[in-house]
């Protein structure tokens, strides 16, 4: 089938966390109460995982609340460290009587992803976009992925943001706008009702589709009570145009 082509603002970016520094770690704490760890244990251990090797510890460690003993429990802590607050996510991982472990990691904060969004999406004349929102922090971990919301000249764009290595205190993330999954959507009912004679009842898409050549997408299209696979594979991005074929089914599910 014939590619399609959906504009978009710009491509693929990458970006590095300039203060948000990383620790994925696994603790133990030796002692618990049947509720949980004390958020005093939670903040030590936290202030011993973060000092760097040169013996350069964060200035104060806080916790909410305590930590239930449960696997899967979490926490969100705040660290100060050079004057700047930082949060660090605790998560439970194993509980085995009054041994407690939990990983460990820091967040970059979502005010300074959408600013290193608007930067690296600023061209050379000075044009910005209008505005950019993220939903939530960015946990430093590879491969966790948020995604932005951004305004530019009265339209509105998705930015994929995802984690691609934290070294000690660098966190180094690409910022990769997508294709809306509606827009995706409609492209493929307009390019499929040829093949099937009539309009589908309906077509979904699962996510939005990365505009990165080579990023795929698995959508559904229902007609006349059979529903028939798409494949969307992204085939060229230039200047800020996805182009993209779409592949039906040639038998429903």
């Amino acid at each position: 089938m014939a590619g399609s082509v959906f504009r978009t603002l710009l491509g693929a970016g990458a970006a590095a966390g300039l203060i948000a520094a990383a620790s994925a770690c696994s603790c133990s704490v030796g002692s618990s109460s049947s509720h949980g760890v004390p958020k005093g244990d939670v903040a030590s251990q936290i202030s011993a995982k973060m000092t760097d090797p040169a013996g350069l510890k964060p200035e104060s460690v806080s916790c909410p609340n305590d930590l239930p003993a449960k696997v899967g429990a979490q926490l969100d802590c705040t660290m100060k460290s050079n004057g700047k607050n930082y949060d660090v996510n605790v998560t439970v991982t194993s509980v085995n009587g009054s041994d407690v472990r939990f990983d460990m990691v820091q967040k970059i904060d979502k005010t300074q992803i959408a600013s290193d969004i608007t930067a690296k999406l600023t061209d050379g004349a000075g044009n910005k976009p209008d505005s950019v929102t993220c939903p939530d922090n960015l946990l430093a971990k590879v491969g966790a992925q948020l995604n932005c919301t951004m305004n530019a000249k009265s339209q509105t764009y998705n930015v994929n943001v995802t984690v691609t290595s934290v070294s000690g205190t660098n966190v180094k993330y690409d910022m990769v706008e997508t294709v809306d999954k509606a827009q995706v959507a409609s492209i493929i009912s307009n390019k499929v009702t040829p093949l099937l004679g009539v309009t589908p009842d309906s077509v979904t898409c699962p996510d939005n589709l990365k505009g990165v050549e080579g990023a795929t997408l698995r959508c559904q299209v229902s007609s006349g009570g059979k529903n028939y696979g798409a494949n969307v594979t992204v085939t060229d991005v230039d200047a800020g145009d996805v182009s993209f074929n779409i592949l039906l089914d040639n038998q429903p599910s």
